[in-house]
């Protein structure tokens, strides 16, 4: 008998090590494919960043979501979608999981969306999932991870833009600022860091 199963989880949510909790359980039984994983590896989306002059060579979600409009990155998604739900399809192992994020977050924009074309998901009357699992990651965790190097917060890119965008907004000059001043500046942007993730629950 196959079973099919979708894994959905907010921003955020490390889908990685679950799948490679899944693979560890079921071995040779199994086949994930991860919607993220084949969107970034996809040519479409390389050129689409390439296009509008992303200034990376290896791409990541965090690529893709700055530098691409909601427009494109849903039209990328479905693509991704469509391709993982085929392989799935055509797939001779007895489980198979569908796995991606139901929301993305623009850091650039400050904005949630949702990439999802849920009619993608359901039209296609032979892959009826039996499970559908909402995966959900506690707020401290992810804010350990997303602001370490190179992540969506990381403190060594982020902090620099928000004091450049405070000094635009508020006529600050960062120069002229007491170190306590800086330090309070700096609290605010880790606070605002940490309401996000608390919103993204």
């Amino acid at each position: 008998m196959i079973s099919w199963a979708y894994v959905f989880a907010p921003p955020g949510v490390d889908l990685g090590k679950v799948e490679e909790k899944l693979k560890r359980q079921y071995g040779n039984h199994i086949d994930i494919q991860d919607i993220e994983e084949e969107l970034k590896d996809r040519q479409e989306t390389k050129d689409a960043l390439r296009d509008v002059g992303a200034p990376y060579q290896s791409f990541r979600m965090y690529e893709v979501t700055w530098y691409l409009p909601r427009s494109k990155v849903r039209a990328l998604w479905r693509q991704a979608a469509s391709q993982c739900l085929g392989k799935l399809e055509r797939s001779s192992k007895t489980i198979r999981v569908l796995c991606g994020h139901l929301l993305y977050y623009c850091g650039q924009r400050s904005e949630f969306y949702s990439p999802v074309d849920f009619n993608l998901l359901i039209s296609r009357s032979d892959l009826k999932p039996s499970q559908i699992v909402l995966l959900i990651d506690d707020v401290y965790d992810m804010y350990y991870r997303l602001t370490r190097k190179d992540e969506l917060f990381d403190h060594a890119e982020r902090i620099p833009v928000y004091l450049e965008r405070l000094c635009y907004e508020q006529g600050i000059n960062i120069e002229e600022l007491s170190p306590e001043q800086l330090l309070s500046y700096c609290m605010g942007w880790e606070l605002r860091t940490i309401t996000h993730l608390l919103s993204w629950g």
